[in-house]
């Protein structure tokens, strides 16, 4: 029977070229925005996410209060980790790390700029998986002096030359030699990386030379911990209060300051600790907005597929008469109508996913984002599943509904019944609600696009061509008056200024 249904499914679709036509384009664009929303919301979610770590991965975080008010933070000081250990002594998964948003890389001689190093501790391989390419990681953080390369960075820096062994230069402030070239940071990590350097390597000259063992330094320090037991929250945290209140809580000037645990997986969604965070936070609402949006417009594309085939009633007419006649039950023209949905759906489901992964390196760029449309991820395919029975369900169910259920002799005549008052209603309020959310989304996209012209064309309040920011090398006081007294004899130089970091970095 399943087979007969498809045979009389694909004639009809075949006989009825512009009908599938219409239905084919209108469900189509919808369906591949709804697979592109999709991906980026199953993106999003995944974030720290580490399929078999059973281990529960916490980073501390900072909350303030003094006279300027509450913050929130999720950088700590760098002697937090050292005395967490000797507080806890049975936790072993204890890891202290700096993050250096931006460095000059010195490999040969060839300089490059680079985003995104870690100076790690030992602990760290422990609590974030690293699939080692070449190489061995084994004495790569438990010495100073010694750096890991991931492969997008060791083919930027040597080529198809072997990495291991050479040394780079880290800001002409440390010379490291490379021990392992690992796998890239995934791209639904809170913590991105290209290199990882041996946290004994951390010199004060990478935080502006200042000391890396007082408590009231706050730079780019992360501290995180693995807890086997998650009942032992309550315990960390108070060993974290009391470290709190004998090293920073004890000048009364500083404020109060408080530790708390945050749980890995809430990081990518948490606002409170945005500003300082390695890599971008969202807001949940952002995935409702977007899967709302994904929702109205397969709505629309099926209530658009709905007219077209209630529309094309009187032409299928004698087709249900002739059936009847010859003893097909409704739910026999019932199945037949939704066979012929489900293909139509099936053939739109799979362009779709095409079309949808010709378009992601696209939406990648645009975005900046590493999105993937893995077919080995079972969210991904349990989702083009789902979609394709409740596409195939909304758009079919009623229009099958409808013409399994013309009389026969009525049908053979061509002569359809005037529709009640109630399908009337219900058809009319499928077209109000389609054009209704068309142009929601219409007047949406002119919003945005006015936003983002006038984000674009807002002066800045200065002339950003005419200002030009450079990173030194060192920050020794002499060095810098004679660097001032230089550059203001240079003609054209109106102002100087040094400063730790760009402002609006």
């Amino acid at each position: 029977m399943l087979k007969n249904y498809l045979k009389l499914a694909f004639r009809n679709l075949k006989r009825n070229k512009g009908f599938f036509a219409l239905n084919f384009i209108g469900l189509f664009v919808s369906v591949v925005v709804c697979i592109l929303i999709a991906l980026i919301i199953i993106h999003e979610k995944s974030f720290d996410k580490q399929p078999g770590v059973k281990t529960s991965v916490y980073r501390v975080v900072n909350h303030s209060d003094n006279s300027t008010g509450k913050s929130f933070s999720p950088i700590t000081p760098y002697p937090l980790a050292t005395a967490l250990r000797t507080q806890l002594q049975d936790e072993k998964l204890i890891s202290q790390i700096h993050f250096q948003e931006d460095v000059i890389v010195t490999a040969g001689e060839k300089k490059f700029k680079e985003t995104n190093i870690v100076f790690a501790d030992s602990v760290f391989p422990k609590l974030f998986h690293l699939d080692v390419k070449t190489g061995s990681i084994r004495n790569a953080f438990s010495q100073p002096g010694f750096a890991v390369l991931t492969q997008s960075s060791a083919n930027k820096y040597f080529g198809k030359e072997e990495a291991i062994g050479k040394r780079i230069k880290i800001e002409n402030i440390l010379e490291v030699e490379i021990t392992a070239v690992i796998e890239d940071a995934p791209g639904n990590s809170h913590l991105p990386y290209n290199i990882l350097v041996s946290y004994l390597s951390l010199k004060p000259e990478f935080i502006g030379n200042l000391p890396l063992d007082q408590w009231g330094i706050n730079a780019d320090g992360f501290t995180y911990i693995g807890l086997s037991d998650i009942n032992k929250t309550k315990q960390t945290e108070a060993a974290l209060a009391s470290i709190a209140d004998k090293n920073i809580n004890n000048n009364k000037d500083a404020g109060h300051t408080e530790f708390k645990l945050q749980p890995l997986t809430d990081i990518h969604f948490n606002q409170a600790y945005a500003e300082n965070n390695p890599s971008y936070t969202i807001n949940y609402q952002y995935l409702y907005i977007i899967g709302c949006i994904g929702l109205f417009l397969i709505l629309a594309a099926c209530i658009n597929y709905t007219n077209l085939s209630t529309a094309m009633a009187i032409k299928k007419s004698k087709e249900v008469g002739v059936r009847k006649t010859m003893g097909a039950s409704r739910s026999q023209l019932i199945g037949q109508f939704l066979a012929e949905t489900f293909l139509l759906t099936a053939i739109v489901i799979i362009a779709a996913t095409a079309a949808a992964r010709f378009l992601l390196p696209s939406v990648n760029s645009f975005l900046e984002k590493n999105i993937a449309l893995n077919f080995l991820n079972t969210q991904i395919l349990f989702f083009l599943f789902i979609l394709w029975i409740t596409i195939s369900v909304l758009s079919g169910i009623y229009p099958a509904l409808i013409l399994s259920g013309f009389s026969p002799i009525n049908a053979l005549k061509n002569k359809l019944s005037t529709p009640k008052t109630s399908t009337v209603l219900l058809r009319r309020g499928l077209v109000v609600f389609q054009f209704l959310t068309a142009q929601i989304l219409i007047i949406g996209a002119l919003v945005v696009t006015k936003q983002m012209q006038f984000i674009n064309s807002k002066p800045l309040g200065f002339q950003k061509e005419k200002i030009v920011d450079i990173g030194l090398p060192e920050n020794k006081d002499g060095q810098l008056s004679e660097l001032r007294n230089k550059l203001a004899a240079i003609t054209g130089i109106s102002n100087i200024s040094f400063s730790l970091g760009a402002p609006v970095s």
